[in-house]
């Protein structure tokens, strides 16, 4: 929300990245082309000075490697669509 200024939806500092092929946060590892595009326009002078220190807050902030907090379930595609059956709970489903 803080960079894409999305309470729902994609954040737009998301991107795919073909060569691990994997989604990767742009604010971790495009840093200066994401805080030109999310800061206002007055402040862009700042971007290059708030790039580090950006990236290393975004990799605390998302816990790089230490899990989601999608709620994404994987359910088999053979079972009714009804009554479908979860192969994965959700992440962090204890969590609000």
């Amino acid at each position: 929300m803080l960079l894409s200024g999305r309470r729902s939806g994609r954040c737009a500092a998301v991107y795919w990245n073909d060569g691990l092929h994997a989604y990767r946060c742009g604010a971790v590892d495009r840093t200066l082309p994401v805080l030109l595009s999310s800061l206002p326009r007055p402040l862009r002078a700042l971007a290059p000075v708030l790039a580090r220190p950006l990236a290393a807050a975004a990799l605390r902030w998302i816990a790089a490697a230490k899990g989601c907090d999608s709620s994404l379930q994987v359910l088999d595609a053979t079972m009714d669509a009804g009554h479908p059956t979860p192969l994965v709970g959700a992440a962090n489903a204890d969590q609000p």
